[in-house]
């Protein structure tokens, strides 16, 4: 699994050297909880966790015409 992140992670970064961040990613990663998802007035999905995109509230979230489309 770590070959498939780390080729994923070096077509779509622009990282120099991505070997060693599936396996740092991984390291102690323990299961997510359970997912909160709430629709926001425009019905598009947003979901109530800290690193999401779909999320508004971080700061790095998609603008609000990509969250209506994705």
């Amino acid at each position: 699994m770590t070959d498939i992140r780390t080729a994923a992670l070096a077509a779509r970064t622009m990282v120099g050297r991505v070997a060693p961040m599936p396996a740092l990613l991984e390291a102690g990663q323990g299961q997510p909880g359970p997912a909160r998802w709430t629709t926001s007035p425009d019905d598009t999905g947003i979901s109530g966790g800290c690193y999401p995109y779909r999320n508004p509230a971080n700061r790095f979230a998609l603008p609000p015409d990509r969250l209506a489309r994705a």
